[in-house]
């Protein structure tokens, strides 16, 4: 269902940046953008599925492995940023 596709040359489009991140670190390993034009409530949820169950196996490999690495998903939007900073400004 998602797949590499091409960059937009018109950066001005909403997008999400979805990302696995190192929980210790905070080091990104993965990182993408999802163009919101092409999410539907749907889709959407899909690709929340698809990114969860992602984060899982890097976290029971590394798990299997006895590695202290551990991930977690992210997924935001200028939109998010824009209500985590409103919210701490007060």
């Amino acid at each position: 269902m998602f797949t590499a596709g091409h960059f937009p040359r018109d950066i001005t489009r909403p997008r999400g940046g979805s990302s696995i991140i190192e929980r210790s670190s905070l080091y990104s390993v993965f990182d993408e953008i999802v163009l919101l034009e092409y999410l539907t409530p749907e889709t959407r949820q899909q690709l929340e599925m698809f990114n969860r169950k992602k984060e899982k196996l890097y976290n029971d490999t590394m798990q299997e492995l006895q590695l202290e690495f551990r991930f977690i998903w992210l997924f935001d939007t200028r939109e998010a940023c824009k209500v985590a900073i409103r919210s701490r400004n007060g």
